[in-house]
């Protein structure tokens, strides 16, 4: 798998279907953000898919996804953009990930400089609109991890 990239089907005949495409202009009048604690993507990408479909969702945000950094990178779904990531080093499961509706614009927020293993991981996304930015975070704290490092985290992104 280490060669390989692993890629998610949405549906055999994803192209044919219109009510799964999402012109940038439904974003005026609904946008959608897809979150989810998968606790573990490697064996449940069906699910994933599952979840999502019949209407895509503007972005999906996961949590617990448990994969190490090269396996996330060589990871793709149907009509996504891979936007950002956190994946520990160190310890077993956690990690997050943002993928983007590849119909949006949008630009990566570097933010692991913050990420502590446990206490607080976090990515996130500025997506670039005609008229204006949505920004995306994603985040996670593990009941473990230590909160007052979380909150500390949280004051000096929002800063």
């Amino acid at each position: 798998m280490a060669d390989r990239k692993k890629h998610i089907h949405c549906s055999k005949n994803l192209q044919d279907q219109t009510n799964y495409i999402l012109p940038t202009t439904t974003i005026n009048k609904h946008f959608t953000l897809y979150h989810q604690n998968i606790r573990g993507l490697r064996d449940k990408t069906s699910e994933l898919i599952g979840s999502i479909l019949p209407k895509l969702p503007h972005v999906i945000c996961l949590i617990e996804h448990h994969l190490k950094e090269q396996e996330i990178e060589n990871l793709s779904i149907d009509h996504y953009t891979f936007g950002s990531k956190f994946c520990r080093q160190k310890l077993k499961h956690g990690g997050i990930c943002i993928f983007v509706h590849e119909s949006l614009a949008f630009t990566n927020i570097d933010l692991k400089n913050f990420c502590i293993e446990q206490g607080i991981e976090i990515c996130a996304i500025k997506i670039n609109l005609p008229t204006a930015f949505i920004y995306i975070i994603c985040i996670y704290r593990s009941p473990a991890g230590n909160f007052s490092h979380f909150i500390k985290g949280i004051d000096t992104i929002l800063n």
